[in-house]
């Protein structure tokens, strides 16, 4: 009859839970890391200069039973990604083509440059609005290629 004998070592963080909770906060931290970076190309630099991610551990060690003298070795780990930035866009009042007061904001692919405030507006099907009456104008015809 063989008897097993338990190897017990000094309580570390490299052995809680044998090492798994080691190994869960490394890939809490590269999860981390690659949102951030995810979340700073996606939404740019200027928009996200006080972004952050961030990782925390708890470990918590409490008496669990006075008697034999053993207690209990918690870890959390908990992760924070940043979410969307807080966006604004500048609209201006006006009157559209059929005379109702509406907002007008720059068009997608208009120039992100160009400031609303200068009154380079565009309606949302892509018309120039006028800078003085305030009305679409109509579209120009595309040239056509010489072929």
């Amino acid at each position: 009859m063989s008897t097993k004998k338990k190897i017990l070592k000094p309580l570390t963080f490299a052995l809680i839970e044998e090492g798994r909770l080691a190994e869960d906060l490394d890939k809490a931290i590269t999860k981390c890391r690659r949102e951030l970076l995810d979340h700073v190309a996606k939404y740019g630099p200027p928009a996200t200069a006080k972004s952050k991610a961030k990782v925390s551990l708890e470990i918590t060690i409490q008496p669990e039973n006075a008697d034999d003298g053993s207690y209990a070795v918690t870890g959390i780990i908990k992760t924070t990604v940043p979410g969307r930035p807080a966006v604004s866009t500048l609209a201006l009042a006006s009157v559209d083509q059929d005379g109702e007061e509406t907002l007008f904001v720059r068009a997608s692919g208009s120039s992100p440059d160009e400031d609303p405030r200068q009154m380079k507006l565009s309606t949302d099907d892509g018309r120039v609005v006028d800078p003085e009456t305030h009305e679409a104008r109509p579209r120009e015809p595309k040239p056509k290629r010489d072929e």
